[in-house]
């Protein structure tokens, strides 16, 4: 960088009103005592007040058209005395202006270069940090905790130094890692009560609030589940009763349908029986209303000489056992 001068300095500003004269307005030019006499005689005209009945407009018209001409002369002469006592401050004015701007250039031009300069050592200063926070948030339980390590402004100033912005991420880490084991202890606890678990990841995100409001979040949470798992357990007992109820008339209904089938298979076997075993030894009809019939069984099928016994006793007819 070049070397830099104040040449400025060298140039001895102050003011001294000794080498400056002021305009001095002549009385020929302006009478000022005069000045006051007329003025007071034209105020005079403010204590004049209307009386009802008198016709005095054109009168009161006349004297402001005077007086409005009067101002307006002693106003173009004012304004013809300060053109003139002002043409040599104006040229002066300028003088300073001009000097004053091409100053203020470079002025602006320096302080550009200071805003560059210190933003080139911040963009520095925020590589060292990044480097040393990659470093020490080795030291957190899980990596992405790593995106709540804020920088405080007060980091990017000139004072504020290396181990004091390491102090304050060690701090942040700490009190991550806290918050972080403290959670996770009020998740087991709740977790054990409850089927659907609520996971720490899924709460990670709001690690950036205060530890009571994600213990609230938490709360709410576990009440949803456990009244939603409350309601899921209520209705898997309801639906196991009406199971177990239509099962028990399921097997009811079979239970029937297989007593009825199996009479039906009786009823069946008897008849094959009939037409096929037990064949009719001869008829006799002995007149219009009985018919005697000899039946012949085998021994071994007492059954079927029950059913026949029982048969003849409940339509009362007669047989003989031979």
């Amino acid at each position: 960088m070049q070397d830099i001068k104040d040449t400025a300095g060298k140039l001895e500003l102050s003011f001294k009103k000794e080498l400056i004269t002021p305009a001095v307005i002549d009385k020929e030019l302006i009478d000022w005592d005069a000045m006051e006499l007329r003025t007071q005689e034209i105020e005079k005209n403010l204590n004049i007040i209307l009386q009802d009945g008198e016709d005095d407009i054109d009168s009161i018209t006349e004297l402001r058209k005077e007086i409005a001409n009067s101002k307006n002369e002693l106003d173009n002469l004012r304004k013809e005395i300060k053109a003139f006592l002002e043409k040599d401050s104006k040229a002066l004015n300028d003088k300073f202006s001009g000097f004053i701007k091409r100053w203020e250039a470079v002025r602006k031009y320096l302080y550009d270069l200071e805003v560059q300069a210190d933003q080139k050592r911040i963009n520095l200063k925020k590589k060292e940090m990044e480097k040393l926070k990659k470093e020490l948030a080795k030291s957190l339980v899980i990596k992405e905790l790593e995106k709540f390590i804020i920088d405080p402004a007060k980091w990017d100033n000139k004072t504020c130094k290396m181990n004091t912005i390491e102090a304050d991420i060690q701090e942040q880490i700490n009190r991550l890692n806290s918050k972080y084991n403290s959670i996770a202890l009020i998740l087991k606890g709740i977790n054990e009560k409850i089927e659907t678990k609520i996971q720490i990841d899924d709460i990670i995100n709001m690690f950036d609030q205060d530890q009571d409001y994600i213990v609230k979040y938490i709360t709410e949470k576990e009440k949803q589940i456990t009244d939603a798992e409350e309601t899921m357990r209520k209705k898997a007992e309801e639906g196991t009763q009406k199971a177990i109820q239509a099962e028990k008339e399921k097997a009811e209904i079979e239970k029937n349908k297989a007593v009825e089938q199996a009479k039906k298979e009786e009823r069946k076997k008897i008849t094959k029986s009939y037409d096929t075993t037990y064949k009719t030894k001869s008829v006799e009809i002995t007149n219009d209303n009985y018919v005697t019939l000899q039946v012949k069984i085998p021994k071994h099928d007492a059954k079927t000489a029950k059913l026949l016994k029982w048969l003849f006793k409940r339509k009362n007819i007669e047989y003989i056992k031979l």
